[in-house]
């Protein structure tokens, strides 16, 4: 496969990464205010994965995992991870949380663990994802981070 470029998002980004999240079935509509917590994965300038952040302290929202569909299975989501993961590091972040209804495998595979939403810190169990009534039927899982 040709080189990937990642990048953090900017406004120029955004309606971009709204089509690919809608196409993915994920929340889009409160992404404006997160979007600099955005990295992208770009292939000759086509935006092909997207990983994000809700960073509120100590913990983080872990969103937004999507990879168009004839780039999966080439790593492309893990390397957001990866690069989503330093990011969170370096911004002070030591617990991340996310909501899921496909990625289960792939997050425990990374040592996420499964929780209860009602054991989620309030600013984390306030943002738009849990109240989302698409993602009401989620698993919440979490990770620590050093």
């Amino acid at each position: 496969m040709d080189k990937i470029d990642f990048s953090f998002a900017n406004t120029s980004d955004e309606e971009e990464i709204r089509k690919l999240l809608s196409d993915s079935d994920l929340p889009f509509e409160d992404i404006t205010v997160h979007l600099k917590n955005f990295i992208m994965a770009k292939k000759d300038g086509e935006l092909i994965g997207v990983i994000g952040l809700e960073i509120y302290g100590i913990s983080a929202l872990l969103r937004s995992l999507a990879v168009k569909r004839k780039f999966q299975g080439m790593a492309v989501a893990h390397q957001l991870y990866t690069k989503i993961l330093t990011h969170a590091q370096m911004c002070g972040v030591t617990n991340l949380y996310l909501l899921t209804k496909t990625a289960v495998g792939f997050f425990t595979k990374l040592g996420f663990i499964e929780i209860q939403r009602k054991d989620v810190p309030k600013e984390i169990y306030e943002t738009e994802q849990f109240k989302c009534l698409k993602c009401m039927t989620a698993i919440c899982l979490t990770k620590q981070i050093n």
